[in-house]
Parts: C-alpha cells; structure tokens; sequence
C-alpha cells in the first residue's frame, strides 16, 4: 500500500504543483539544515540554495519515476551544490557537522535527525546497508572526535555493535541483545553515551534550524515562482504557442496601420 508521501508523489510527477510542495515539506528540513550548517551567517543565501535544489528536482521529476529516486536525486544535488563550510561558526554544533565531508553532513542529519532508516540512506547514496552502517560509525567517531582507524580489531568489533544498536530500525529482539552487550562492556557504555550526548545536540540544532511559518511560506513561494517563470519560458519557446500568437499581432497590426 501506497503512503500518502508515495501517492502526493505520484501526483506531482503528472503536474500537480501544490502535490510536489507536498513532498517537499518531507525534505525542507534536511535541504535547508544542510546549507546552514555549511553557512550558517548567510540565511538567505541558504533560502536560495534551498529552493534551486528543489527547483532542479521539479526540473527532473520526470525522469525519477519513484520516490526512492527522488531521495536519490536529492542527496547527489546537495552533495555536487557544497557552498563549503564557513572557516569560523559560534556555534559549536554546527561547526562539529560542518566538518564533516558534504556526504557524511548528510547523513548526519537525515539518519541521526531526520528519520531515515539506514535502508532508505543506502539506497540514497546507492550503498549497501553494511557500508551504509560503517559510514554511520565513522561519522559518529569524527563526531564525538573519536579515530576509528587507530583502534585495534576488537575495539572496532565492539563500537560496530553499539553503532548497530544505535540505529532506530532494529527489531524488539535485536536491540535487547544489544542492550545485553552494552551492559556488560564499559567501552561500549562510554561510546553510546557520547553518541547520544552528540545527538542530543544534534536534535537540539534541528529544533533551532526547523523553519517558521514565514519562512516555510518563503521556502514555497520561491519555488513556485520559479517552476512558474520556467513555465512561461517554455510556452514562449513552443512553435504551437507561437502559432497562436502570430496571428493576433499580425490582425492587430492591420487594423492600427
């Protein structure tokens, strides 16, 4: 069974503009929190950003003929649109996500905060869940400043584990048996407590990034504009829009002369 996001999908695929708004608001988040992180002096900036990567994707709606490329599409355009991290934040915790490679910043946010499931990551990023799952560690090592590659194998064994636990699309019985494996290592304690302090701060980040009301209205009307400006421009370009139009310049022009 379709979700309502699946089925608003499919309806502005066939042109429905307040449908592909829809879907927008599920990712305004992780678009708009990305150019922030990276920028996060420059509000406007990271509004325009926003709403030419949304722009593009309406631009490329027809050619992603499911949501999963949607989310595809939308990570490669965030990635290939980095403005770069500014060289001093106040914030420390943007400056700790803006350290991190455009791809893992993603992944941060939408994973960590966001409410993706690793599967819908590593099809995103067209991974596999396993590397999916070592990126998601590696990122929360560089997070807490942790060096995952000066770590012996059993260490790694053990922060694999808690990583594992710490993703929200595991089962009843595979997060007990996590839970069993915290307990009884003070390694793996200390590594799930600093990850959850970070997220913490990271949901706490998200709260403030989230957009109000005005600029959620901002957000929509840009977009709209621009899938309308194209939209004109298009019609102007038509050869069948033209033939329409020649015509009543041509009378128009008779009768004046």
């Amino acid at each position: 069974m379709k979700s309502d996001l699946q089925r608003a999908y499919l309806r502005a695929r066939k042109g429905s503009e307040e449908c592909f708004i829809q879907v927008v608001t599920r990712y305004e988040a992780l678009a708009f929190g990305f150019f922030r992180v990276s920028a996060p002096s420059r509000l406007t900036e990271a509004m325009n950003q926003t709403q030419q990567v949304f722009f593009h994707l309406w631009q490329q709606i027809n050619s992603l003929p499911r949501l999963g490329d949607f989310e595809r599409a939308l990570v490669q355009t965030l990635v290939a649109r980095d403005p770069g991290a500014d060289p001093v934040c106040p914030d420390s915790r943007m400056a700790s996500l803006a350290q991190l490679s455009p791809r893992d910043r993603i992944i941060a946010l939408a994973v960590e905060i966001g409410n993706w499931t690793v599967d819908s990551a590593a099809r995103a990023f067209e991974v596999s869940r396993a590397v999916m799952s070592q990126d998601l560690l590696r990122m929360r090592c560089d997070l807490i400043g942790l060096h995952f590659i000066n770590l012996n194998e059993d260490e790694k064994r053990v922060l694999r584990e808690v990583s594992t636990h710490l993703c929200r699309d595991l089962s009843k019985k595979q997060r007990q048996k996590m839970a069993e494996a915290t307990c009884r290592s003070p390694e793996l304690r200390d590594f799930k407590a600093r990850c959850l302090e970070k997220r913490c701060e990271m949901v706490e980040l998200w709260l403030d990034l989230r957009l109000t009301e005005e600029e959620q209205a901002w957000l929509f009307e840009g977009i709209r504009d621009l899938i309308e400006r194209k939209k004109e421009k298009d019609a102007a370009m038509d050869p069948s829009a033209l033939r329409w139009i020649l015509p009543f310049r041509r009378r128009k022009k008779a009768v004046l002369s």
